[in-house]
């Protein structure tokens, strides 16, 4: 992963910095974005999903 010895800063900007459109149809999300970037964003969301916060 190349963003792992980073910042959370550059992390964030990174991602912002990507461009997609979120689309809305019936009671889904999908997130457009170009090919070279999926694997990016999905890896992110799984990430995210599966993050425990130690207070709780």
């Amino acid at each position: 992963l190349k963003f792992a010895n980073k910042r959370a800063k550059y992390v964030r900007n990174r991602l912002y910095a990507i461009a997609a459109k979120v689309l809305q149809h019936g009671r889904q999300v999908i997130v457009k974005c170009q090919a070279q970037y999926y694997n990016l964003l999905a890896q992110v969301l799984n990430n995210i999903k599966a993050f425990k916060p130690l207070l709780s």
